[in-house]
């Protein structure tokens, strides 16, 4: 599936805005606030990432058979 330029640029603005803030941050970690936001950007991409492929696939898997995948 090609995608259009204009899908290319919105991925690469938003990938882009993530590696500053993740970058920014980093350093930046001694206060609370601030390392919350590494952690949870850190530990939701992943799973934002499944999510995407989950609901664009046109073959929906069982939900059972995404989480386990020994089922």
């Amino acid at each position: 599936m090609p995608l259009s330029d204009e899908t290319k640029d919105r991925y690469n603005a938003v990938l882009g805005i993530a590696k500053v803030r993740l970058f920014l941050t980093a350093p930046l970690a001694a206060s609370r606030s601030r390392a919350v936001h590494l952690t949870v950007f850190s530990v939701g991409w992943i799973p934002l990432i499944i999510y995407i492929g989950y609901r664009n696939s046109s073959p929906q898997p069982s939900l059972i058979k995404l989480i386990t995948p020994l089922a």
